[in-house]
């Protein structure tokens, strides 16, 4: 709780990691499922990409849960974190969130290498 009040940029980084992993745009889960449903769609498999769809909504209340908790409500200060984060891994989070936001925002190189490994 409180997260973002102490640590704003391993929020920030959380967040991003729970937007991506729930498929809001412009993340790189966003792409990726929306590439997963056309498949479906191609392939006539409607009630699969239905069904698919519960549980994101499942998860879409444990995600928003989490990022509520980091920015919206207060810290309890007997469960204060105290982060042992070294300046690589530190430079390690920062990186893995660029790269699920530069990939929602820019998938076609990921996509097609994925494409010729797979041909």
């Amino acid at each position: 709780k409180g997260l973002a009040s102490v640590q704003p940029i391993l929020a920030c980084c959380i967040l991003i990691v729970c937007f991506s992993m729930l498929g809001l745009p412009p993340f790189a889960g966003f792409m990726l499922k929306m590439r997963v449903m056309t498949v479906f769609i191609a392939q006539q498999q409607i009630l699969l990409a239905v069904l698919s769809l519960l549980p994101m909504a499942i998860a879409a209340y444990y995600y928003i849960n989490i990022v509520h908790m980091m920015y919206f409500c207060e810290q309890n200060e007997e469960l204060r974190m105290q982060s042992q984060y070294t300046g690589l891994q530190s430079w390690l989070l920062l990186l893995t969130s660029l790269l699920l936001l530069g990939i929602g925002l820019y998938p076609q190189p990921l996509f097609a290498m994925v494409t010729a490994i797979f041909r």
